[in-house]
């Protein structure tokens, strides 16, 4: 009797629990999907070690998640949106050979299926985010869909992941990927002149990365077959590591059930740069892991679009990365959509409202 009781209890504490977090979280205009979704990643479990097994079913399972980017409402009427057809666009599958290793590094271009009348396009290389550690081009695909509609050819980068390959290998693929970009440009019927670099996340991180070791290797007298960089287009980056220690901030405010939490974020870090986030990073490798955390210059940098969630633990990386910016003398602007968290920006099904917003804003 008294196990049963003591079981009663602790099921109603739960459900109490559970209440008031989807009270506290409708407040803030979150839809039942997106708050249930906060609620599952936060209680997710994350091994020190992952094992190929480990890692084989979280990658399969978030695939999942993101391969139907249809709201519920649009399955049950059997409508979709004009740019998500396939017959929309066209797909140019290639593979970028590594100039590190020789890997194949699988890309893919979309293309608007309307002709051009001639009229060079502009180009966005875009890299996925998912820690490091997750997603694919087909991850992100509707994104690329979107952006093609209107009239912006994308490439989505395939780029090796975390923690079976650690810094420096993504930032190598990504720019192999930039320079393939910049090379096929007018093949693909683009403007080198109009080359954007962009990404979420990770894949923010990777994208400033890239365009940082563009830039030094010309300083350093270095070709890196890539012209101008037209401009960069980071929502929600993550560039520091030391923010994910400090005991105030956006990772102290929304340190959990807003779907990423500090300890994700601080588990990320480490399958990427194999270290803890309190262990020591040589400076000349951190310039391109968490360039705030230096004293880098980030001068002759192009023009920046940061877009940052308003309840995300990045909140605070891609406001002082807009504040280093502006004052190197880069031009950079920065969109807050409001009522968002970490992950909207590409996961359309959860909050079509939300990624429509993070979507225009990114054309525009």
């Amino acid at each position: 009797m008294g196990a049963g009781i003591a079981a009663f209890a602790t099921a109603a504490a739960a459900t109490t629990a559970l209440v008031v977090y989807l009270r506290r979280t409708r407040k803030l205009g979150f839809s039942l999907g997106v708050r249930l979704e906060m609620l599952a990643l936060t209680s997710e479990e994350l091994p020190d070690e992952p094992t190929e097994e480990w890692l084989e079913e979280q990658r399969e399972a978030r695939a999942m998640r993101t391969a139907d980017v249809f709201t519920p409402l649009e399955e049950l009427r059997g409508v979709c949106p004009e740019w998500a057809l396939r017959q929309a666009t066209i797909m140019c599958d290639d593979v970028v050979r590594s100039t590190v290793d020789a890997w194949h590094l699988p890309v893919r271009a979309y293309l608007p299926r309307v002709a051009s009348n001639d009229e060079l396009l502009p180009m966005c290389v875009f890299f996925h985010g998912g820690g490091w550690v997750h997603g694919g081009e087909g991850s992100h695909d509707h994104i690329a869909r979107y952006f093609a509609a209107h009239r912006i050819v994308t490439v989505m980068v395939d780029y090796r992941l975390a923690p079976e390959h650690e810094y420096p290998v993504p930032v190598n693929d990504c720019v192999d990927a930039v320079k393939w970009a910049a090379r096929n440009a007018s093949e693909l019927g683009c403007d080198p002149r109009k080359l954007v670099v962009a990404g979420d996340g990770a894949g923010a991180n990777l994208a400033f990365a890239a365009c940082l070791r563009v830039r030094d290797a010309k300083f350093d007298g270095f070709a890196e077959g890539v012209g101008a960089i037209a401009s960069l287009l980071l929502a929600y980056p993550c560039v520091s590591r030391e923010l994910v220690t400090l005991p105030d901030g956006s990772y102290e405010t929304y340190a959990s059930g807003y779907g990423l939490t500090r300890e994700r974020m601080s588990w990320f870090w480490e399958q990427y740069t194999g270290k803890k986030t309190t262990e020591r990073i040589a400076q000349d490798e951190l310039r391109y892991i968490a360039p705030i955390d230096t004293r880098t210059s980030l001068h002759a940098l192009p023009p920046t679009m940061v877009m940052l969630a308003d309840h995300d633990v990045l909140f605070d990386d891609g406001k002082q990365l807009a504040g280093r910016l502006r004052a190197a003398g880069v031009h950079c602007t920065v969109e807050v959509v409001p009522y968002t968290l970490h992950g909207l920006y590409c996961n359309r099904r959860l909050d079509a409202h939300a990624w429509e917003v993070f979507m225009e804003k990114s054309v525009k």
